[in-house]
């Protein structure tokens, strides 16, 4: 059985066109570059007329858009629209990789992508790469250079529709983001710098809490109250931060000194399990083997 995707209409015998209405156009390519020396690396800013999108490819980086800094994490892309202050810096003495494209649209969907951070798919960072790998056949000089000094020129041996494929391939990144967007009901840039710095120092502050009280039976609402902090900004701030429950990680943290103890002290089992908080050392020597994978036994022979 035959399926017409898009078919043209015949009147009186006469075959009418499906015209095509192209609703996103790149014009113009202003620059598309890799940057993977991004130690201690500092871009002091600029702004110009025209879009501009930074996506981070490993490790992070901080980004300045208009007068918020945010942290782009691998796998994050961000927007800077025309006229819209921007830098970007490394955010440790680690290197990053990151790609940069800034080119002109006027199409008005391009609205879209104002203030947006977004995360590429599989198939949208493989067009980022085919569209960097044939900048770097049309444009082998220019194409992994410092941003301060990017200036692109082509060759004398472009291959056949390269740059026109380039284009394609951004106007195809925008077209799956903006259709993924729109279905996710993506949002925009609105964890700022300065927020994501409170809640890593939060998350840290409950860390050291736990440390020093290991040998407590803590409850979530001793921690907060300690702390200053409702239940629910310290149960959400932990587990963004660290991918863990703030239970999950103290009991980690009692295992991780239980193993200790076991192996540098003359303590038995249940003067270790008193030490960490608990009163039946049966109790904890399940939660051990649970965690573990081993008993309290099993472990203190294979370090024998």
């Amino acid at each position: 059985m035959k399926k017409a995707i898009i078919r043209a209409d015949h009147k009186n015998g006469i075959v009418i066109p499906y015209k095509i209405s192209p609703i996103l156009n790149i014009s113009h390519i202003i620059g598309i570059f890799l940057s993977d020396d991004t130690k201690n690396y500092k871009f002091a800013g600029e702004w110009h007329d025209f879009w501009e999108f930074i996506y981070v490819e490993k490790g992070e980086m901080l980004i300045t858009a208009a007068e918020n800094k945010y942290i782009l994490k691998a796998g994050e892309l961000a927007f800077h629209c025309p006229n819209e202050f921007h830098a970007v810096e490394s955010c440790s003495d680690q290197n990053s990789v990151y790609f940069v494209a800034s080119f002109i649209c006027e199409s008005p969907c391009m609205n879209y992508f104002k203030c947006k951070i977004l995360t590429l798919n599989g198939k949208e960072r493989e067009m980022l790469f085919s569209a960097f790998k044939l900048g770097e056949t049309a444009f082998p000089q220019f194409m992994r250079v410092n941003p301060d000094t990017m200036k692109i020129y082509n060759t004398d041996n472009i291959p056949f529709g390269a740059e026109q494929m380039i284009c394609n391939y951004l106007e195809n990144i925008l077209l799956h983001l903006y259709q993924r967007g729109n279905g996710n009901n993506t949002k925009k840039r609105i964890v700022t710098y300065a927020k994501q710095m409170r809640d890593k120092k939060l998350s840290v502050e409950i860390s050291k809490y736990l440390q020093l009280n290991i040998d407590k039976m803590l409850k979530l609402e001793t921690i907060s109250a300690s702390l200053g902090y409702c239940v629910s900004q310290i149960q959400k701030t932990f587990k963004s931060e660290t991918g863990q429950s703030i239970m999950d990680y103290f009991i980690d943290l009692k295992i991780s000194k239980a193993k200790q103890l076991i192996r540098e002290s003359d303590m038995n089992f249940t003067e270790i399990a008193a030490s960490l908080g608990y009163e039946n050392v049966n109790y904890f020597s399940r939660l051990f083997k649970s965690k573990t994978g081993i008993t309290l036994s099993q472990y203190a022979k294979s370090i024998d």
